[in-house]
C-alpha cells in the first residue's frame, strides 16, 4: 500500500478569520466561532456528560481544521473528568494546517494559550497515516490522522468504538466528496453501542445518509441565524465484519497484568506503556540489569528513513516515520533532547532522496559546517534525529512504579493453566504468574516458542579515543552501512557490522579493521589502521521480511487447519477469527531499529491487549502481525510447520 505526501492547507484570510481557498467554504461561523464550537459540538454533542460518564472516552472529528473544537472539547475534558479518566481524541483532515497558521488563529483567544502550545508542541509533519501523541501527562492521546477520512477509517480499528463523532467537514454543496455512503457506512462500523453524532450541516443527503446507517437523527436549531443542524444517536448496530479474520484482534484482556520476558528497549518499552495504563508487571530479564544485550551498546541512533523524490510512500516506509515520530515523541518524556544528525550520500543518491519535510540536504561544505569536520560530500540533515543512549532509556522506563523488575531470572520454559501462564527459571522453579506473557528477549524467544521466525545477527562495533580529526566532530554521521558518533567521555563509537549467523562472543581483529575502513568513507583521511581492539559485540534479532514481530501468537497447528485452503480465495467472511494463544504476545525482531520501533510496538500491543482504538492503520498492525509468515505460506499453498 503505498500514500502521496500531503500538501499543507493554505487558508486565506477574510477579515480576520479563514476560509479553505479550495472549496471556498468557511471553516466556521465569523461570528462567533468560539461560541457556534460550544453550541453545536460540545452541547449538542453532550460532552459534559461523555467525560463525566466514561472513564476512557473516545471522540473523533471529521475536519481538524484550525482545532477550535478540539482545543476546547481537551479544555472541557481536563476541567469535567476525573483524574484517573483518560481521553482518546482522533482528529481527521486531508488538509492539516501549518502551525503558523494555527498560531495566527489561536492568538485571537489568548484563553486558548495553554492549550494551543500544547498541541502545538507535538503537532505532527504532514505525512500521511495516523500519528499518535500523549498530552497533559498522558491523561489525553491524541490521534493526528492525515488523508481522506474514508480511506483512513477504512483502515483503522476502532476496538470498542468511538463514543462521539464531530461532523465537521465543508458543506455538502461545496465538497459532497466529504459526505459519501461509504463513510457514513464506516462512522457506523467504528461507533459504540449508542455512539452520538453531532454536525453544524442540515443537509437532506447527510440526514439520509446516516439514517440508513442506523443513526436516529434529529434537527436542533443552528447557530447565528441558521435555521437547523443535525444531531443523534445510533439507534441499530449492525455486526461488524472482519475483512481478514486471520488478522482479527484477540479479546481484550480483563486481567491488568502481565509479565514481560527481555529488559532491553523492547521489553522495558512495553513494561512501561503497560504500567503507564494502569498495569502491574513484572519484567524479567536473565542479566543483572536491564539492557544487558543489543540495548548496552553505549549509544544508538534514532534517525528517519528517507522518501525517494516522485514515489509515493511505501508501507514498510510508513511504519519507520510513524515509529520514528512517536520514539522522539516518547524519549522526551525521559529527558532526551534530538541534537540531529547527518546521512552523507553522493550527489546523485542525495538528488533522488526526498527529506520528507523532516529534514533538508545539506551541499558539503553546509553538511561539514554543520558537523564541524571536513566531508567528502553532502548529506541529508534530520534535525529531531541523533544519539541515544539506550542503557540510560532502559533504566528510566523500567523504573515506574508499576513495574517489578526482576534481574538474574531467565525463563527456560512456561506453561498456561488455569487461565494463567506460569513461568520457571533454570532451576525448574516458578519465576512468575500472570494471566498475559510479552516475549520480549530477542532470539531467546525462540526457546519458548520454536515456530516464532526469528535469526540473529552479529553486530560489533569499536570505540575510538576522541583524537585527531575525528574528535571534533560535533554530530553524528551514518553512510554506507556505518556511522560515528561525537566524543563523550574521550571516545567515540564507530559501527557496527552486520553478520548473519556468526556465533563467536569476542572481538575479531578483521571486523575491527573493516569498521576503519567505514570510518575512512564517513571522513576522509581519519582513518586509525593501529586502532586498539576495544569494543563491544552484540546480536540483534531480525525476521525473514526484516520487520519487526508485533502481535497476538497463534496455535500453529490449529492456524493451518483452519486456513488451509487459503489459496483458493474463497470470501474472508468464510472463516472464523483466528485461534490465538490465551495471553501470549510478541514484540521482537527489531534488527538495527530498536530505538526506533519498541516505544511504537509497544503502544501497539497495549492497544490490543485493552481492546483501545488502534493507534496506527490497520495494514500497518497486520504488516508487523507475528502470523504474516504463516499467511503467506497458505496462501502460497504451503505449511511452516510447528
Amino acid at each position: 500500500m503505498t500514500q502521496p505526501l500531503l500538501p499543507w492547507a493554505r487558508p486565506c484570510w477574510d477579515g480576520g478569520l479563514p476560509r479553505d481557498p479550495e472549496s471556498g467554504d468557511v471553516y466556521f461561523s465569523h461570528r462567533d466561532p468560539l461560541g457556534e464550537r460550544e453550541a453545536v459540538f460540545l452541547r449538542q454533542g453532550r460532552l459534559r456528560e461523555l467525560v463525566r460518564g466514561r472513564r476512557r472516552p473516545v471522540v473523533a472529528e471529521l475536519g481538524l481544521g484550525g482545532a477550535l473544537t478540539a482545543l476546547l472539547s481537551l479544555r472541557l475534558f481536563l476541567d469535567e473528568a476525573g483524574t484517573g479518566s483518560h481521553l482518546l481524541y482522533l482528529a481527521l483532515e486531508r488538509r492539516p494546517w501549518p502551525l503558523a497558521e494555527l498560531r495566527r488563529l489561536w492568538a485571537q483567544w489568548p484563553s486558548l494559550a495553554r492549550l494551543g502550545e500544547a498541541l502545538a508542541a507535538v503537532y505532527p509533519p504532514p505525512l500521511p497515516g495516523i500519528h499518535r501523541r500523549r498530552l497533559f501527562g498522558g491523561r489525553v492521546t491524541f490521534l493526528f490522522a492525515w488523508g481522506e477520512a474514508q480511506a483512513l477509517l477504512g483502515d483503522w480499528d476502532a476496538g470498542l468504538g468511538v463514543d462521539l463523532w464531530y461532523l465537521d467537514g465543508f458543506a455538502p454543496a461545496r465538497d459532497d466528496q466529504a459526505w459519501t455512503p461509504e463513510l457514513f457506512r464506516l462512522i457506523a462500523r467504528h461507533s459504540a453501542p449508542g455512539s452520538r453524532f453531532t454536525t453544524y450541516t442540515a443537509a437532506g443527503c447527510v440526514r439520509r445518509g446516516l439514517e440508513r446507517v442506523g443513526f436516529a437523527v434529529e434537527k436542533r436549531p443552528g447557530f447565528a441565524g441558521k435555521r437547523n443542524s443535525l444531531c443523534g444517536v445510533l439507534s441499530r448496530c449492525e455486526k461488524r465484519s472482519v475483512e481478514m479474520p486471520w488478522f482479527a484482534r484477540p479479546p481484550s484482556e480483563p486481567h491488568r497484568e502481565a509479565v514481560v520476558v527481555g529488559a532491553g528497549i523492547a521489553g522495558c518499552c512495553v513494561a512501561e506503556e503497560l504500567a503507564f495504563r494502569g498495569w502491574q508487571v513484572t519484567l524479567l530479564d536473565a542479566a543483572s540489569a536491564p539492557a544487558g544485550g543489543a540495548s548496552g551498546n553505549p549509544v544508538g541512533l534514532l534517525q528517519p528513513r528517507p522518501g525517494v523524490v516522485g514515489q509515493a510512500l511505501q508501507l514498510p516506509q510508513r511504519i519507520h516515520v510513524e515509529a520514528f515520530l512517536w520514539a522522539v515523541s516518547r524519549y522526551r518524556d525521559y529527558g532526551w533532547r534530538p541534537g540531529g544528525m547527518l546521512q552523507l550520500e553522493g550527489q546523485g543518491e542525495l538528488e533522488r532522496l526526498h527529506p520528507l519535510t523532516l529534514g533538508e540536504r545539506l551541499s558539503r561544505d553546509e553538511a561539514s559546517s554543520v558537523a564541524g569536520v571536513a566531508l567528502a560530500e553532502g548529506a541529508l540533515w534530520w534535525p529531531q534525529g541523533g544519539a541515544v543512549d539506550p542503557r540510560h532509556l532502559c533504566r528510566a522506563l523500567s523504573s515506574h512504579p508499576g513495574i517489578d523488575f526482576r534481574s538474574h531470572t531467565p525463563v527456560m520454559r512456561m506453561f498456561h493453566r488455569d487461565g494463567s501462564w506460569h513461568l520457571l527459571g533454570r532451576d525448574g522453579n516458578p519465576c512468575a504468574r500472570a494471566p498475559v506473557v510479552v516475549l520480549a528477549n530477542a532470539v531467546a524467544a525462540r526457546r519458548l516458542r520454536a515456530e516464532l521466525p526469528l535469526s540473529s545477527v552479529r553486530g560489533q562495533l569499536a570505540l575510538l579515543a576522541a583524537e585527531g580529526r575525528t574528535g571534533a566532530l560535533r554530530r553524528p554521521l551514518c553512510a554506507r552501512g556505518g556511522y560515528l558518533t561525537p566524543a563523550r567521555e574521550g571516545w567515540q563509537v564507530l559501527g557496527a557490522s552486520f553478520e548473519p549467523g556468526r556465533t563467536e562472543p569476542r572481538l575479531d581483529a578483521s571486523v575491527q579493521h573493516a569498521l576503519t575502513e567505514v570510518l575512512e568513507a564517513l571522513i576522509p583521511g581519519a582513518s586509525r589502521s593501529g586502532a586498539p581492539l576495544r569494543g563491544r559485540v552484540s546480536w540483534r534479532a531480525i525476521t525473514p521480511d526484516r520487520r519487526p514481530l508485533i502481535g497476538p501468537l497463534v496455535e500453529p497447528a490449529l492456524f493451518d487447519t483452519v486456513y488451509h485452503d487459503l489459496r483458493h480465495g474463497r470470501p474472508p467472511s468464510r472463516y472464523p477469527g483466528a485461534p490465538y494463544v490465551p495471553g501470549l504476545y510478541a514484540l521482537s525482531g527489531l534488527g538495527s531499529h530498536g530505538l526506533i520501533f519498541a516505544p511504537w510496538g509497544a503502544a501497539l500491543l497495549a492497544d490490543l491487549l485493552e481492546g483501545a482504538p488502534l493507534g496506527t492503520s490497520r495494514s500497518l498492525m497486520e504488516a508487523v502481525h507475528p502470523a504474516r509468515f504463516r499467511v503467506r505460506a497458505l496462501r502460497r499453498g504451503q505449511t511452516l510447520g510447528l
